[in-house]
């Protein structure tokens, strides 16, 4: 199993595991230090943003495990693929890099606001960070 289409979708499914695990890192990190109902309004403004490629995401893993036992390929080489996969997402979801400026802030409620607030901003949507994800959901959303 491979080519450039395989290699497109999992370039696509492993961008968004790394997206969302970015938002839920901050999620995760300011959890404790915002009013729930913020973090849940947070939380629903970014998935209605986001949810068609989270489900793109989806089916496209779905196809890709599909294809992969129609191809022959081993369980151990699926599996390899699994985990290459999930590990796209823990590698964000454990990394620091977009609150670490204010991991040493003694009251992390104004800090945590603000950063999930960029979360939401036009500088941290996918197609900032990354506009060929975008290109390959629009070209292959409609595709049976």
């Amino acid at each position: 199993m491979s080519g450039p289409d395989v290699q497109k979708r999992l370039d696509y499914i492993a961008k968004i595991q790394r997206f969302q695990g970015m938002f839920d890192s901050v999620i995760g990190f300011c959890g404790d230090h915002v009013p729930p109902y913020l973090l849940e309004r947070i939380h629903s403004s970014w998935l209605r943003k986001n949810q068609p490629y989270l489900d793109f995401r989806d089916s496209e893993l779905s196809r890709l495990l599909e294809q992969a036992e129609v191809d022959g390929a081993a369980d151990e080489d699926i599996s390899r693929m699994r985990s290459w996969i999930e590990e796209q997402y823990e590698s964000r979801l454990h990394h620091d890099r977009l609150y670490r400026d204010i991991v040493d802030e003694a009251d992390l409620l104004i800090p945590c606001s603000r950063r999930l607030g960029e979360m939401l901003s036009s500088s941290m949507t996918l197609d900032t960070l990354s506009p060929e994800s975008i290109e390959y959901y629009e070209f292959m959303k409609d595709v049976p």
